[in-house]
């Protein structure tokens, strides 16, 4: 009996092991789904896909994400308001609504849901998005201000206040302007922006579901949340997240860093419309939708050695089976021109709805990435195109 009952204790302490699942990235980009039990001190405890225990430093890894059973950011509903969101120069970016300033104009005032109100200086922002439905604004030798009408100002930007936003015309040319904040849809400030290789090595990034993302040290995952230490200026800088809002971390490494394509500029060399009318690609979170035909050049920044996504044929948004005709068409990928491989998207194919997984070299040096979609024999019908978890592989280039 006493052996029975010594058994039942371990199987219940076991048992009793809070874990969370979520997919663990490496140099080589290959996921790793396993269940982590904690991460301290920088050491990430885990169950890998054997079940076996494991305790490894996380500056070994580059990405920890689809944690939680992979939360993603939630789509807005019919009629339900675009958020503001604030950009910093160091990457940094935050979901929420402008609030104050403070009397110099010089700091604003942000409200995030989870983190509180933070305090941004003028010179560390990149970019302010009042309206999203505006969409990116090219950077710019001066300060941009694109009003709610269209138009468009280039000069600099003297303060914001809440109510206000003072804009001096290029070259001292004229008064300054007062803009009601009412009028202003976004404004594009000329900061230079910090490269990563400034980035400390223990500085991670994490990504939260609402879509922003905050620099941090000193991550702990214990149970179902996550602590961590941003780089914001707050009253709380250490700051506690559940880990339902948690939609990736970014680990900070000595050798590389992940690059989502989603953020590179990018072109349409060809195609672009289906039977006449415009169907240009579209990102929706870091996804990246496509219908075929099309070619699509991304640039890519210096020191990329790797390319890795998940490409899916897309059925219908709404309802998958309305997709009576499946689609199918091939998928080229070239790197400065040249053949990097070539892929079969079919719905008719066996193991439908599986993705497909691309994980290819780049060479050293390279400049482009081409996508290219054929329709193939079988026309454009519901040929679309998701890459999901498009990352680029960039070595660090540190400061000599």
């Amino acid at each position: 009996m006493t052996a029975v009952f010594a058994v039942t204790a371990v199987t219940f302490n076991f048992a009793a092991i809070a874990t969370t699942p979520a997919v663990l990235i490496g140099a080589d980009l290959e996921p790793q789904r396993i269940s982590v039990q904690s991460l301290r001190d920088g050491v990430l405890h885990y169950f890998d896909a054997d079940r076996n225990l494991r305790s490894e430093p996380i500056d070994r890894f580059l990405q920890l994400r689809q944690i939680n059973n992979g939360a993603q950011q939630r789509g807005r509903d019919a009629g339900e308001p675009t958020p503001s969101v604030i950009e910093l120069i160091d990457g940094q970016r935050l979901v929420g609504k402008l609030t104050g300033a403070d009397d110099a104009g010089q700091t604003l005032y942000w409200s995030h849901p989870l983190l509180g109100e933070v305090r941004v200086r003028l010179k560390d922002t990149a970019a302010l998005l009042l309206d999203g439905s505006l969409g990116p604004v090219a950077a710019a030798a001066a300060d941009v201000v694109l009003l709610t009408n269209g138009d468009r100002l280039e000069g600099f930007v003297v303060t914001i206040h809440s109510d206000a936003l003072r804009f001096q015309p290029p070259g001292g040319a004229g008064p300054a302007l007062d803009l009601p904040m009412s009028r202003v849809g976004a404004v594009i400030l000329a900061n230079p922006l910090t490269p990563p290789r400034d980035r400390s090595t223990d500085t991670h990034m994490v990504h939260l579901t609402d879509g922003s993302r905050l620099l941090a040290r000193n991550i702990e995952i214990a149970r179902d949340r996550l602590t961590m230490r941003t780089m914001l200026h707050t009253d709380a800088p250490e700051s506690g997240i559940e880990l339902a809002h948690i939609r990736r971390i970014d680990v900070a490494s000595a050798d590389s860093r992940l690059v989502d394509l989603a953020d590179r500029p990018y072109e349409v060399v060809a195609g672009g419309e289906v039977f006449t009318l415009p169907m240009p690609p579209r990102t929706v979170g870091s996804a990246i939708w496509m219908h075929a035909p099309v070619t699509v050049r991304y640039q890519l920044p210096p020191g990329t050695t790797r390319f890795a996504a998940n490409a899916h044929l897309a059925d219908d948004v709404h309802d998958p089976a309305r997709s009576v005709v499946p689609g199918r068409f091939i998928v080229r990928l070239y790197v400065d021109g040249a053949p990097a491989g070539r892929y079969e998207i079919g719905g008719d194919q066996p193991g439908k709805g599986r993705p497909v997984r691309i994980n290819l070299p780049v060479k050293p040096g390279s400049s482009g990435l081409t996508i290219e979609l054929d329709p193939a024999a079988g026309g454009p019908v519901l040929d679309r195109l998701v890459l999901r978890n498009a990352v680029l592989l960039v070595a660090v280039q540190r400061a000599k």
